[in-house]
């Protein structure tokens, strides 16, 4: 597999899970567009000896006419390789004799022609876009309010998502609306959901420790994946951005651990050349044991306060290294730069 250069968990890589919007292209007009570089990342590795699948929230179309889209931009992808949060919801329906009321978008409608919507008995909200309105969400409010069990499905729960003209607000924000008026917690099919990530690695028939997961968002793409025992990778395309807990110090995004209300990530941040990180999976050459080391002790005594998560880009390396030292974490990634 891997070249013995590259780190001992990546010896045993069998398999790469993309996220789509905001990593091969940006959503928008029209298509959206493609993010300089992806087509060809996709295309080596599928001439690669690793698996492939595509795992995504898009719930703006049916599973058929987005990758018909995403063939439109250039991209050589399956429909059978393509994993969004519909048809698992129509499976948990029919799993459990659900008859939902639909809040999604109109392209995903027929996604659910097969199902009965009579005297709905459960709400499923996704990305409604433009659509969303105070009529809309507040019919889907008295439905839920007026069931003995109320049961609210999400197709996701992202936060915003990049199109082409800037930032969009996503499904999460209407989700916990009707949380806070019904007073539930709703069950979230598709990223981060571990079921959701499960049935892609089963599809694959691999290991979560088999599997990298490469997506530009932080709590749904790498902390969903991570949860689940995956390697996680975040690119510095699409909505990546600095939060608020974080800040960069000589190009090393810095995260504080006392912010987050989860356990510490291994966030391995790349730069926007995504199909360099990906060509580097099998071409890296050894980095000098004491290197990793020299730099993290220098990183101990420069900074002493909690860190949670580094990223480093270093010429023509690729390294991970999990270091504990007085109670700081630093999780270093060497991956190619320009």
């Amino acid at each position: 597999m891997a070249d013995s250069g590259w780190p001992d968990y990546a010896k045993s890589l069998k398999g790469v899970i993309l996220d789509l919007c905001g990593v091969l292209y940006d959503s928008g007009e029209g298509d959206g567009v493609a993010i300089p570089g992806s087509i060809e990342a996709v295309k080596k590795l599928k001439e690669s000896d690793l698996q492939l699948r595509f795992c995504t929230n898009e719930t703006q179309a049916t599973r058929e006419k987005f990758v018909a889209k995403l063939r439109r931009l250039g991209f050589g992808i399956c429909v059978s390789e393509v994993f969004p949060p519909a048809p698992a919801a129509i499976a948990v329906l029919k799993e459990r004799g659900l008859r939902p009321h639909l809040l999604v978008h109109e392209g995903l409608l027929p996604e659910f022609d097969s199902i009965d919507k009579s005297k709905p008995t459960c709400v499923i909200i996704g990305d409604a876009a433009d659509t969303f309105s105070y009529q809309n969400l507040n019919e889907a409010f008295r439905v839920l309010i007026s069931l003995e069990n109320p049961v609210l499905f999400s197709l996701g729960q992202g936060r915003y998502y990049k199109e082409t003209d800037g930032l969009k607000l996503d499904v999460g924000v209407y989700m916990k609306a009707l949380e806070y008026a019904c007073d539930l917690k709703a069950e979230v099919i598709g990223k981060p959901s571990a079921t959701f990530f499960h049935s892609v690695l089963s599809d694959m028939g691999l290991q979560p420790h088999e599997v990298l997961m490469i997506g530009d968002d932080l709590l749904n793409d790498v902390g969903g994946a991570q949860n689940c025992g995956m390697k996680g990778v975040q690119v510095r395309t699409g909505k990546y951005r600095l939060l608020p807990s974080q800040w960069c110090i000589c190009g090393i995004v810095v995260r504080s651990a006392v912010s987050s209300s989860s356990s510490p990530w291994t966030v391995l941040s790349t730069r926007s050349d995504f199909p360099q990180l990906l060509s580097s999976l099998h071409s890296l050459p050894a980095l000098p044991c004491w290197l990793p080391l020299l730099i993290a002790g220098f990183l101990c005594r420069a900074l002493r306060s909690s860190v949670a998560v580094y990223s480093l880009c270093v010429h023509r390396f690729s390294f991970l290294l999990c270091l504990f030292s007085n109670k700081v974490v630093f999780n270093i990634f060497y991956s190619v730069s320009e």
